[in-house]
């Protein structure tokens, strides 16, 4: 299809496509404006009669042949892109418009008559952005105000995408409190316990507290005078103890052999006659003084 504006991308290290060369390869053009990037250039032109795509790359191929101007495509588009509905979407025009509003040194221009802010009638002319809105023209605010629409949308939805994250994470954490506060129940019963359990060692340590001072009070120095032996029991402990220490050592002196009788008095076995005076009866120690 015809058309009258053309966009067209091709790389950095290029001549600039100007007027002259499209009038030299065939095209005339009342307007031309080119943004210079770092890998590419962007050039929109205005025709003075509406010219199909098969012409503008016929002009490209004598202009690649004489100008050493090289096309370059981008993802998503062609090296060339005619005017519709889409093309204020195209990267190469956002950044232009963007270039051109902020006055940066690599966007240069040409128009035929008049100049980029008094042409009304000029391709850019609808997308210069004035502070003063008063002065603004019926395009220029149909732009500035869909822009704003557009800007306005992309926050809405972000705060729509981040007001659902947030709302999940405020599950979420619903989910992690209701948790936690079954385990609080839980360590609130363990605790119940240990402090019933520490209460009842307490209450039995004071128990036995008063049973080994008791058992102190019985308990003294006792001396036992086995024959030979004598023990002298110097701890702290009970009458019932010494008891039981005194039948010990019953069972130890039984088994000692008399030392008072001569060889030549043995038997015939070998075995002398054993003398059994001890120094104490069956009934306890000769003498045991506490």
């Amino acid at each position: 299809m015809a058309k009258r504006v053309w966009l067209i991308t091709y790389g950095a290290s290029c001549s600039n496509i100007t007027h002259t060369i499209c009038s030299d390869c065939g095209m005339e053009i009342d307007e031309c404006y080119t943004l210079t990037q770092r890998d590419l250039k962007y050039t929109l032109i205005h025709l003075t009669n509406k010219k199909g795509l098969p012409a503008v790359q016929k002009m490209l191929t004598k202009a690649e042949q004489t100008f050493g101007i090289k096309p370059s495509n981008i993802f998503g588009y062609e090296c060339v892109a005619g005017n519709d509905s889409n093309l204020q979407d195209h990267p190469g025009m956002k950044l232009m418009i963007d270039s051109m509003n902020r006055k940066e040194d690599n966007f240069e221009y040409w128009i035929l008559k008049g100049d980029l802010y008094s042409n009304s009638r000029g391709i850019l002319h609808r997308f210069i952005i004035n502070e003063e809105h008063s002065k603004m023209t019926k395009s220029q605010l149909e732009f500035h105000m869909g822009k704003q629409k557009r800007e306005y949308e992309e926050k809405l939805r972000l705060l729509s995408n981040r007001l659902i994250e947030c709302e999940q994470c405020n599950e979420d954490l619903g989910t992690q409190n209701d948790e936690l506060n079954a385990q609080n129940k839980e360590l609130d019963v363990e605790n119940k316990d240990l402090r019933e359990k520490y209460k009842k060692a307490r209450i039995e340590i004071s128990r036995l507290e008063t049973k080994i001072r008791a058992y102190e009070e019985d308990s003294g120095l006792y001396t036992l005078d086995l024959c030979q032996f004598t023990i002298l029991i110097r701890l702290p402990v009970p009458q019932r103890m010494i008891d039981v220490l005194w039948n010990h050592a019953i069972r130890i002196l039984v088994d000692v052999p008399t030392r008072h009788h001569a060889p030549d008095d043995l038997d015939q076995h070998g075995r002398g006659e054993q003398d059994h005076g001890y120094g104490c009866d069956e009934h306890g120690p000769a003498s045991a003084r506490g």
